[in-house]
């Protein structure tokens, strides 16, 4: 099941592939830009057994004089889905260093008459790094 497409007026660079596994095992890919720019949205791709529901994004400075957020959001910041398994973020408003994390939803199997037949799984992707701007080095 897809949310509503969000239509976007502002650029969407690659950003990064989730990997998941029914066992709970994730793993976070660089798949695009190491440094976005501000006016910039990134986007996740998601790969794994099933299609993901909805998904959140939680994010700390990383620097003392970075804003707590690059996006014009605090946390959590919720991601948009723009395709089956691609997310994407509110565009970037600010230059800095922040970690993240992502937490995102796998509905359970459903037999076509409101009967999931499996519980959803919860994922949890740890402390991948966000870098925006001159003098912040990003280490994937």
């Amino acid at each position: 099941m897809m949310n509503d497409p969000v239509s976007t007026s502002f650029p969407v660079v690659p950003f990064g592939t989730i990997t998941y596994v029914s066992d709970g095992t994730v793993s976070w890919t660089r798949t695009g830009t190491s440094n976005p720019n501000i006016g910039e949205s990134l986007s996740f791709v998601f790969d794994g057994d099933g299609s993901v529901f909805s998904a959140v994004m939680l994010i700390a400075p990383k620097l003392a004089d970075a804003p707590a957020s690059p996006f014009n959001q605090a946390n959590p910041i919720q991601l948009c889905q723009t395709g089956e398994d691609v997310f994407v973020s509110p565009p970037i408003v600010a230059n800095g260093k922040w970690g993240f994390t992502v937490s995102f939803l796998v509905p359970g199997d459903s037999t076509g008459t409101n009967t999931v037949t499996a519980d959803p799984s919860f994922y949890f992707l740890p402390d991948p790094e966000l870098s925006v701007g001159p003098g912040t080095v990003d280490n994937p």
